[in-house]
């Protein structure tokens, strides 16, 4: 690992752009992914749905594919019925109208309902506008027949995104790096959405969660490869060379991670509603490639924008400690992971590191005379 980490850091200018490169042209893809709506094509082939619409295609085999929007209006008397029965079917985009009666499928108390039927699928103009003038126009309370899942709104997405931001800065030493991790896994995001064309067709399921999971579940990788980076840094200052042993250090951390998630999403594939293979395929392989670019494009950007880093470093706030008489002040820096140390400064005087509490080293001792001994 240690030739492919100096080969990585050495040739990191090339592999940024190569990388930038193939996110663009899987940017240019992902419009052209096919996203199927029909959930009964997920089902088990021996599912008893997926005998019963065998059975109605081979009885039925000329019926075209229609949609059917319910439409239930209140108050209606009998003849008002009939004129209404007569208004819906000459709607724009309406096939036919079902209604009866004497029935009381379509009649219940003071209510009536009608069933439209119409070419148009469901996510077109058209049926959105045939949707529009039932509930504005005539007043009808409408729901329609789609089987497909609903669409994540966006401000899930944006309280997803706010989240993670918020869970970045505080666990981040660098105000600018949480914009390192995001451009990192949106580059591999892009390459696993425009990789989805070669799949033929995913799933609305899986369009709508793949990139919030794949950005949670591959978040960390870059924070492990960065801490490593730091403390690399602590030993030499070199950053070329503390890259270099940054990617050495945390491969196995990193890769084992990845590989147990891989794993674990692969086990979708198991499942009898096959839509777990077309999760478990989609969101595998988007980790995947999250691993493949913290490798090869985030020490590029490290090296690239290190000074930026250390320029937005997080402050650490200071404390001023009250001291016992004969005792200066001190200042105490507090950041979140040496809050520990605040009980024992604000009872007195923190020790130096490697002493005893009193000053003096457990190795070297006092002097006979009462000193600490020099040299």
């Amino acid at each position: 690992m240690r030739k492919a980490a100096c080969w990585i850091v050495r040739q990191r200018r090339w592999i940024l752009a190569l990388t930038l490169i193939l996110a663009a042209v899987c940017g240019i893809l992902i419009p052209g992914v096919q996203v199927n709506s029909d959930m009964t094509k997920y089902l088990p082939e021996d599912s008893q749905m997926r005998a019963g619409m065998r059975l109605m295609e081979a009885e039925f085999p000329e019926e075209e594919d229609t949609c059917t929007v319910r439409a239930m209006f209140g108050g209606l008397s009998p003849e008002q019925r009939t004129e209404r029965l007569e208004e819906l079917k000459k709607l724009p985009h309406v096939s036919s109208v079902a209604y009866a009666p004497d029935s009381p499928d379509y009649n219940q108390d003071d209510w009536t309902l009608y069933v439209l039927t119409t070419e148009y699928s469901y996510d077109t103009p058209e049926e959105a506008e045939l949707e529009r003038t039932l509930r504005e126009e005539l007043g009808a309370t409408v729901a329609n027949d789609d089987t497909s899942a609903p669409e994540i709104p966006l401000t899930v997405y944006a309280v997803s995104f706010g989240v993670i931001l918020l869970i970045l800065l505080l666990a981040c030493d660098s105000y600018f790096e949480p914009l390192l991790f995001l451009v990192t896994i949106g580059v591999a995001v892009a390459l696993n959405l425009g990789t989805n064309y070669f799949l033929g067709e995913i799933s609305d399921v899986t369009a709508g969660v793949a990139a919030i999971l794949q950005l949670a579940l591959s978040m960390d990788y870059s924070i492990i490869l960065m801490n490593r980076y730091r403390q690399e840094l602590a030993v030499t200052d070199d950053r070329t060379r503390a890259m270099e042993n940054a990617l050495t250090a945390s491969f196995g951390a990193i890769a084992g991670s990845g590989f147990t998630t891989i794993v674990g999403l692969l086990m979708l594939l198991f499942m009898s509603f096959q839509i777990g293979t077309d999760l478990g395929v989609v969101l595998a392989k988007g980790v995947a490639f999250s691993m493949l670019c913290v490798f090869t494009a985030l020490p590029g950007l490290i090296i690239m924008f290190h000074k930026v880093i250390e320029k937005n470093d997080q402050k650490a706030p200071r404390a001023q400690a009250k001291s016992p008489p004969g005792v200066g002040r001190l200042q105490l820096p507090l950041p979140l992971a040496h809050r520990r140390d605040l009980p024992a400064a604000v009872c007195g005087r923190v020790p130096p590191s490697g002493t005893d509490g009193h000053g003096v080293h457990p190795i070297q001792g006092r002097s006979r005379s009462g000193g600490i001994p020099q040299g």
